[in-house]
């Protein structure tokens, strides 16, 4: 995987578990993008530049535990 990400505007998207290993980030625009700890960062970009250039780490999100969603009605 080398994707070219250099420069790309990253901005409000959803990153939790991407995995960027092997992309190249430098310059990307990550201002109000999201990632957890999930997500895997190339070994040049780390959380704390994610975060450096505007991205917020947020806590993973669990799985439901319940077979029914919730709200709905059985018949």
């Amino acid at each position: 995987m080398n994707a070219n990400l250099r420069r790309a505007n990253l901005d409000h998207c959803n990153l939790p578990d991407t995995d960027f290993t092997g992309a190249d980030l430098d310059g990307t625009s990550m201002q109000g993008a999201t990632f957890d700890s999930r997500t895997r960062w190339p070994r040049s970009h780390s959380p704390q530049t994610a975060i450096a250039a505007g991205a917020v780490e947020v806590i993973p999100t669990a799985p439901a535990t319940s077979a029914d969603p919730v709200g709905v009605a059985e018949e």
